[in-house]
């Protein structure tokens, strides 16, 4: 969505008003802005190339006003504006500057950032003057990822709550893993931030995944080592207190303690399952990030990892990000859906009453749709 030649810095967000004239304005989020660009997130539905102004609720309590162009929408997400000029920030509190220096039309948004807090909520305290809401487990702002010319993922934005289980679907080569990548720190986004219950990743990348954890059927624990002692590496490495007992509970829970000493190369697929299952439990996670978790597992194992995924997210002290291509898991564990098509979001809701919504008569069905014929749902704006 952006493409500026010197590296931005983004905030969770920032309130902004929007619309053809200043009458008759829509509120959204601005969850990324450049020196060209930026993308605001709304539900209201606007058209490709129709010009309107934007007003930046600024980080020093005051209304920027730009104007621009929609380069693009995405229905139920948001759309990209291009401006019509740069414009350069109010110069209060050395907005708009870099090492001293002033950048030529690039706005306040970009380096300002308070604690994680999103503009809204500031602003809420500074009109009421009082606590404002705690952050989100996890709150992704206008990811975008690029290789040369290729865009693999493009102005993505999600939460997810504590109590959660959100589900992040889409076909084979859609962005789900890149997106993954990129909460983890293990790509650098092109564009965008990813805060973990507020904390910045990019800023504070041990601080924000000392609260997370992961695991996938790609990313299986190291075969030569058994399965205790694989827990004590990562235990270790997680600085995880009473080591010992966290490792034969977690043995126990996952139904592992035949395992104890076995190899976990030799280990069948879903026994692997399981030991990654365990790993990421390890540090009791505030964030748990399972990328088609029960992939290898037989019924009755797939159901009891499920069970247990929702005794976790129903305690509250955490949220889940899900990858299923099983819709019929996905509609029975996931308190809400993404749909990921081409590296953008083009559906989010139930995934019990999305089908519905759009006439299908099963989240499959829709699934398929949205993979292989978005625009017969109204969908597909800028792919």
């Amino acid at each position: 969505m952006i493409e500026v030649k010197e590296k931005t810095r983004f905030l969770s967000e920032l309130s902004c008003a929007f619309g053809p004239t200043p009458d008759a304005p829509r509120s959204g989020t601005i969850t990324s802005i450049g020196l060209r660009e930026c993308f605001v997130k709304t539900k209201a539905i606007v058209i490709e190339g129709q010009d309107l102004f934007v007003r930046v609720w600024m980080p020093d309590n005051r209304w920027l006003r730009l104007s621009g162009r929609v380069k693009y929408h995405m229905s139920g997400v948001g759309f990209g504006v291009v401006f019509a000029a740069p414009t350069r920030p109010p110069s209060a509190s050395g907005l708009g500057r870099r090492g001293g220096r002033r950048v030529a039309g690039l706005h306040a948004p970009c380096h300002n950032v308070f604690k994680g807090e999103t503009a809204e909520i500031r602003m809420r305290k500074t009109e009421a003057g009082g606590a404002a809401p705690a952050p989100g487990v996890l709150s992704v702002e206008g990811l975008r990822k690029t290789y040369g010319a290729t865009v693999a993922v493009e102005a993505v934005t999600f939460d997810v709550r504590p109590g959660e289980i959100v589900g992040l679907l889409g076909p084979n080569g859609a962005g789900k893993t890149t997106t993954i990548s990129m909460i983890l720190g293990v790509l650098e986004p092109t564009a965008g931030a990813v805060f973990i219950e507020g904390i910045d990743v990019r800023r504070e990348r041990s601080r924000a995944l000392g609260r997370t954890n992961f695991a996938a059927v790609y990313a299986p624990l190291p075969g030569n080592l058994t399965v205790a002692q694989s827990l004590r590496v990562f235990g270790m490495i997680y600085g995880v207190a009473r080591l010992q007992a966290r490792i034969d509970e977690l043995l126990a829970e996952f139904d592992l303690r035949l395992f104890r000493d076995t190899k976990c190369g030799v280990l069948s697929s879903g026994e692997q399952t399981r030991v990654a299952l365990a790993k990421a439990m390890l540090n009791r996670p505030h964030l748990l990030l399972l990328d088609e978790p029960t992939a290898s597992l037989d019924p009755s194992s797939a159901r009891d990892i499920r069970a247990r995924m929702r005794g976790f997210a129903s305690r509250g002290e955490g949220g889940v990000l899900w990858t299923s291509h099983n819709m019929y898991e996905v509609e029975e564990v996931c308190d809400r859906v993404l749909f990921l098509s081409k590296g953008r979001i083009l559906l989010e809701g139930d995934p019990r009453a999305l089908p519905r919504e759009h006439g299908r008569a099963s989240l499959e069905e829709l699934f398929i749709t949205v993979a292989r014929e978005p625009l017969s749902l109204g969908l597909g704006g800028g792919l």
